[in-house]
């Protein structure tokens, strides 16, 4: 559950099949979540209590890093929400501990040097082992999108 400003809830719920952990891939034909059908994904997103009576949709996820306990230690995942069987849409990301886009370091500042870092990466003359923190999507490569994003948290800020 997340909060927008103090008059603005939202609740995403996603749950692998037979109630295992979320594990990187797609999940396709969700359920409503918790009453759908428990062999299958099951989700619920909703804004200020208001929820679908009947759902179906799927989510993505990149990356689940789990840690003692089970807790979630990092997370990057993606859905897609249809109620009572409509073509409309919701969709959403969902990120948990991921740095800042292009923060080497992890100290919450994005530097000229760390800039160079990231294309030197996006153009092969260097690896992403180097700084995992430009790949914001998890998904092993660095887009445009990656770089610019990282030059605006250079220009304002982490956020």
């Amino acid at each position: 559950m997340f909060s927008v400003g103090p008059t603005e809830q939202w609740k995403v719920y996603l749950s692998a099949p037979s109630g295992g952990d979320l594990v990187p891939g797609a999940c396709e034909r969700a359920t409503r979540w918790p009453f759908g059908d428990s062999t299958e994904p099951q989700l619920a997103a909703s804004h200020n209590s208001d929820e679908c009576n009947m759902l179906t949709g799927r989510s993505v996820i990149h990356t689940a890093e789990y840690g003692p306990g089970g807790d979630v230690s990092r997370f990057f995942g993606e859905f897609e929400q249809h109620c009572e069987n409509g073509p409309a849409a919701l969709r959403g990301t969902l990120h948990v501990n991921f740095p800042c886009t292009g923060d080497c370091s992890g100290d919450a500042i994005v530097t000229i040097d760390e800039l160079l870092v990231g294309v030197a990466i996006s153009s092969g003359n260097d690896t992403l082992d180097r700084c995992r923190a430009f790949d914001h999507d998890a998904r092993g490569t660095i887009s445009v999108d990656e770089l610019v994003r990282s030059v605006g948290a250079a220009l304002t800020g982490c956020q």
